[in-house]
């Protein structure tokens, strides 16, 4: 049996460690809340300085308004704020800071001193009791008012908590993540980063567009940038967003999709799916885009208290917020499908798809038995793109096609390539959404000769259970034996290449997911990415009217940019690129 333990009262310093690490991690958690206090001082300018990566020095100026002696007194004592005064007031909190709690936290785990001035210029230095002295301080930033926070020592009174903190480098990455989120949040302040006296980030200020531009693409002027706002006025939660969305930069982290509620920089989940939910389809598995997006809402329907740190939010209607969010990422991709199709404009007519001969003729052959019985005159084995009606490219010049893979066109200040493999892919993923969303069962192709899947025997009820999900998906099927599967048809969109492996990757990931089959995107998912191993490969050879077919069906797709696992279709190359390395530029 443990020894009985009385219990007592945590000191106050120990106590107020213990809560200065709800709020304070590392040198960054420092700077959020100094740079949030200035901002809600009115400051227009902010100057963060640190040496050794704010281990040993975080300095924060602004020339906001500055405080009294009497606040300057006030300000360092836990719960001190002047953002809140009822309870009430969090019901519709409108500050970045309000909680009290952040200056007291920065105190217990450092030292701390505070130079403000509001007409006279005060200095607090807290060094056991609280000492306030009157100074000659000069401008805070070109401004006779304003603050100045330095924070020594982080951590030095805590060696736990120092021990965790990471290298110099990454801790001054963390610093400038956050002064970059808050400088997106508030684009008309400058904002200014020196580390070891050398200038990481100098934000004059701009317009919010050009501030995201600016920072997201560390001011790459090629980016294009694409966006879109809209206005809920009606209903109970009303609310305006704006969303920027930096093409063709795609991350393996998260730390540049920017969420902004009510000027407040949060990590919120909800949100980053939103966004994520229609870009996924852009991205290789493990990446993320580029982006911002700013959320305007009443603040009665919002709640900021939910996290020490304020970094996360909660909404009233949050399913209202994820599908006006959802809604607006994929209103912007339906522009860019507009503006894409003008480059290549679409075939007037359908076009048929089937398999190429030469590649029929590498798989196993389909009607080769001339006592099958089947009638041979319904599957006339026809190339892969059969041209109805002649159809030109119209403002983009056929070129030729590179390793038998690239497919190349020139525009009139561009290179542009196809990717012939991914472009099949996106044409086989969305004919299959169109029919599984539709609710309409494909045309199925039988096979001459069936092919047979086996498995577990302790697999059969759940493969008895999906049977009915592969009918009405266009595959006749049908148990055989005891742990056997039968097919004698498979939907005429699903190609014949490499078939067996094909059918034994689907039965296995149905039978994985044989308690979601209900859901329609599950089925979709998994019948659509085994299409897409049909597509036509890299190193296949085709013909100009192939290529040029495949490239217009390509453009009638939604989202022609992406095959579905994320790689580009179409990659651009400019005139002036080009020039560039020739060393031609003009």
């Amino acid at each position: 049996m443990p020894v009985p333990k009385p219990i007592r009262i945590l000191d106050p310093n120990v106590a107020e460690r213990i809560a200065a690490g709800e709020a304070i991690e590392r040198p960054a958690s420092v700077v959020k809340e100094l740079v949030e206090n200035a901002l809600d001082a009115g400051s227009t300018e902010v100057c963060v300085v640190l040496e050794d990566g704010g281990k040993s020095l975080i300095e924060v100026t602004d020339n906001g308004c500055g405080m009294s002696e009497a606040d300057l007194s006030m300000c360092t004592k836990r719960h001190a704020t002047s953002k809140l005064s009822s309870l009430g007031d969090l019901e519709k909190i409108t500050s970045l800071g309000f909680r009290g709690e952040a200056l007291p936290s920065i105190a217990a785990v450092s030292d701390l001193s505070i130079v403000s001035g509001r007409g006279n210029t005060y200095q607090l230095h807290l060094d056991g009791e609280p000492k306030i002295s009157q100074i000659t301080f000069g401008h805070f930033l070109n401004s006779n008012h304003g603050t100045m926070v330095s924070v020594k020592g982080l951590f030095s009174q805590v060696p736990a908590r120092l021990k965790f903190l990471k290298s110099k480098s990454a801790e001054t990455a963390h610093v400038r993540e956050w002064i970059e989120r808050l400088a997106i949040a508030y684009p008309e302040a400058g904002f200014k980063l020196v580390s070891n006296d050398k200038t990481l980030l100098n934000l004059r200020p701009s317009s919010e567009a050009s501030r995201v531009q600016e920072v997201l693409s560390d001011n790459d002027t090629q980016i294009k940038t694409l966006s879109a706002s809209s206005d809920n006025g009606s209903g109970s939660v009303q609310f305006k967003l704006r969303f920027y969305w930096l093409r063709n930069i795609n991350l393996q982290h998260m730390r540049r999709m920017a969420t902004i509620v009510n000027r407040r920089a949060v990590r919120d989940k909800l949100l980053q799916q939103a966004i994520m939910s229609p870009l996924r389809q852009f991205m290789m598995p493990g990446e993320f885009p580029v982006a911002a997006l700013f959320v305007e809402i009443d603040p009665a329907c919002l709640d900021v208290n939910v996290h020490p740190s304020k970094i996360e939010v909660r909404f009233i209607d949050s399913h209202k917020i994820f599908s006006a969010v959802e809604s607006l990422v994929r209103s912007i991709l339906d522009k860019e499908t507009t503006e894409t199709a003008a480059i290549f404009p679409a075939a007037q007519t359908i076009w048929n798809f089937s398999e190429p001969k030469n590649f029929l003729q590498s798989s196993t052959p389909l009607y080769n038995n001339a006592n099958s019985g089947i009638d041979k005159t319904q599957y006339k084995q026809e190339p892969l793109f059969e041209q109805q009606k002649t159809n030109e490219l119209q403002g983009a010049l056929f070129v030729g096609i590179l390793f038998a893979t690239y497919i190349v066109y020139e525009s009139e200040s561009e290179l542009i390539l196809v990717d012939q493999h991914a472009a099949h892919e996106r044409v086989r993923y969305e004919r299959f959404k169109a029919l599984i969303t539709t609710r309409t069962t494909p045309h199925s192709q039988e096979l001459l000769i069936p092919e047979t899947i086996t498995f577990e025997p302790e697999q059969r009820p759940a493969l008895e259970q999906s049977l009915p999900t592969l009918s009405g998906h266009g595959f006749c099927c049908e148990l055989f034996g005891e742990n056997t599967l039968l097919f004698r048809a498979i939907p005429t969109e699903w190609g014949t290449d490499a078939i067996k492996p094909r059918l034994k990757s689907l039965i296995d990931r149905l039978l994985s997911n044989s308690t979601r089959l209900t859901e329609d995107n599950v089925v979709f998912e998994i019948l659509a990415s085994e299409a897409c191993h049909s597509s036509v490969r890299a190193g296949m050879r085709l013909t100009e009217p192939e290529a040029t077919a495949l490239v217009n069906q390509l453009m009638t797709c939604n989202h022609p940019w992406n095959c579905p696992h994320g790689r580009p279709t179409i990659v651009k190359i400019s005139r002036s690129k080009l020039e560039e390395w020739f060393n031609r530029r003009i």
